[in-house]
């Protein structure tokens, strides 16, 4: 039998982020990968040195629980939206809210928003069922879609912007073309909730992630499942999935208090994080995929959340066949 060699693996840097008084909803990594933002229980919107983890903005004109936030491609803007129904919008340069608008006509929670392409729209699901589209320049609703009465969790715009999707409380994802006005064949499979949806950077891909258990990957194209990834057990739930920006991993934070990767060629489960206190709520990484910020529920006192430096791009490149030797 052939003795396998270790692999030499630099030891992750981690970088801490305190300044929170409540739980960490949602981050975000600013497109030139510089800054992190954050949204959190304590009604605040804070920006941060990604490298240092040090504090650089605090935007407290907020009114409730900072449930998502996002910044535009183009690195101007970010969104926040909120637990009463707002959304509003903020210069990353300055730190303050230029635009800010009511969701529906009632305090209506909003639960995701993510910028299009262009950085010209903002996509929305909420409670109320909804899917929304904003025009950021005036804060004017384009089109809606009323999914049911129940939460829309996730919404998300394909890399070209001519598809939206969204996942559905009843397990269904959903996907419009926005250029033709119609909507493609339903991705059907899962039993939970679904709490979030995300494309590949090529746009071939979806990655969702349910309380069903699983995270699946589909084709766009013929809405074939490609991968159903379980996790260790069927009722936990994975509140957030994500591509690699090199499309080879999907990523998930779940509500057992781990990050799992795994291949997107093979199926299989290459890295966990599993040291956590508490479910993982909200992960991100940046464009180049060296770092992924991430924020767990209903940590301690004082709040913190953390970046993970992987040393070089694309979750450090690591071929599955190595990485398994390291789980």
């Amino acid at each position: 039998m052939t003795e396998v060699s270790p692999l030499v693996i630099p030891e992750l840097k981690i970088t801490l982020f305190r300044g929170h008084i409540n739980e960490v909803l949602s981050v975000a990594f600013s497109p030139d990968n510089t800054m992190v933002a954050s949204g959190s229980q304590d009604w605040s919107l804070r920006f941060w040195n990604a490298k240092t983890g040090a504090q650089v903005g605090n935007g407290k004109a907020l009114t409730a629980f900072v449930t998502s936030v996002a910044f535009s491609p183009n690195g101007k803007r970010i969104a926040a939206a909120t637990s009463n129904g707002t959304i509003s919008l903020w210069d990353v340069m300055t730190r303050i809210p230029i635009l800010h608008w009511d969701v529906g006509e009632r305090k209506n929670p909003v639960r995701s928003i993510l910028f299009s392409p262009d950085s010209e729209y903002l996509v929305s699901g909420s409670e109320d069922g909804a899917v929304r589209v904003w025009n950021v320049r005036t804060g004017k609703e384009t089109w809606r879609h009323l999914e049911s009465t129940e939460p829309v969790h996730s919404a998300t715009f394909s890399p070209n912007g001519r598809l939206l999707a969204y996942g559905s409380t009843g397990g269904v994802i959903k996907i419009w073309d926005v250029a033709k006005q119609t909507e493609k064949p339903h991705l059907t499979g899962h039993s939970g909730v679904i709490f979030s949806v995300a494309f590949s950077s090529d746009g071939k891909l979806i990655a969702s992630g349910s309380f069903d258990g699983t995270v699946r990957v589909w084709d766009t194209e013929t809405g074939n499942r490609i991968w159903c990834l379980n996790g260790p057990e069927k009722m936990i739930g994975f509140y957030s999935v994500l591509f690699s920006p090199d499309g080879k991993y999907v990523i998930a934070g779940s509500s057992d208090n781990a990050v799992r990767i795994w291949s997107v060629l093979t199926g299989k489960l290459v890295r966990e994080f599993n040291k956590y206190r508490f479910g993982v709520l909200s992960i991100a990484l940046s464009r180049d995929g060296r770092k992924m910020v991430l924020s767990t529920s209903h940590d301690l006192s004082p709040f913190i959340f953390s970046v993970l430096d992987f040393g070089s791009p694309n979750l450090g490149t690591l071929p599955p066949e190595e990485a398994l030797l390291y789980i």
